[in-house]
């Protein structure tokens, strides 16, 4: 517009019809009467004008620079997948802190997040919420049966899994800490104590009992292991 006159006159208009609030400032920039005075200033020092321009080229210069920056560091960086398996660690900690159940599948058993190259991660977040409370049923019961089934052979642990699942197992002796106990008995060698504990999981069980029979027949030797 060549000059700062008409935003002035437009700033004051604004001021007196909106119930003269021009020292009014705002949350998200100065009140009217700073705004003026700082038009007034470039109007009798255009000089500064130069310098408010440089200002804003180097801002946003240095803001594009930054960008960029953290762009690559978020895709190229090596820092990148540590910093994220962090969050991502800490944030699956304190949700199975406050939801131990998080893990359970259609049967109650750990769900897929517990296989594979995942188990030994998923092994240390449950050792992490039984050292905050180690009477936690399901924590324990999750913990056997990652020991027991984990794709990753090297993470199994059918011993410690033992005596996990029969602390669950005092704690609370539902049908699915029942069918772990099982598991972890017939795979220590105590067949015939893993077909009484898995008989009485299915005496309790509501649901699920075509899976709990069919361990039956494994403990049993009547069907082989798949």
């Amino acid at each position: 517009m060549g000059g700062p006159g008409e935003t002035v006159s437009s700033l004051e208009k604004i001021a007196i019809l909106s119930g003269k609030i021009r020292d009014l400032p705002s949350w998200h920039h100065f009140s009217i009467r700073q705004r003026v005075d700082h038009l007034l200033r470039f109007l009798r020092d255009p000089g500064l004008i130069r310098k408010h321009n440089r200002f804003v080229t180097f801002c946003f210069i240095l803001y594009l620079v930054a960008m960029i920056s953290l762009g690559y560091f978020l895709n190229f960086s090596p820092t990148k997948d540590r910093l994220f398996n962090e969050w991502e660690e800490e944030a699956i900690y304190e949700h199975l802190v406050k939801n131990p159940m998080m893990c359970f599948s259609f049967r109650g058993s750990p769900c897929s997040t517990t296989s594979g190259e995942n188990s030994g991660e998923t092994i240390k977040l449950y050792e992490r919420v039984l050292s905050l409370d180690d009477s936690q049923p399901i924590a324990l019961n999750n913990l056997a049966w990652i020991l027991l089934t984990a794709d990753d052979v090297e993470s199994r642990d059918k011993r410690r899994a033992l005596a996990l699942a029969q602390r669950a197992v005092a704690l609370e002796r539902s049908p699915v800490f029942l069918d772990t106990l099982a598991e972890a008995l017939y795979q220590n060698g105590f067949a015939q104590e893993a077909v009484e504990t898995i008989q009485e999981a299915i005496a309790v069980a509501r649901d699920n009992l075509e899976y709990y029979k069919r361990q039956l027949l494994k403990f049993t030797g009547e069907i082989k292991e798949t």
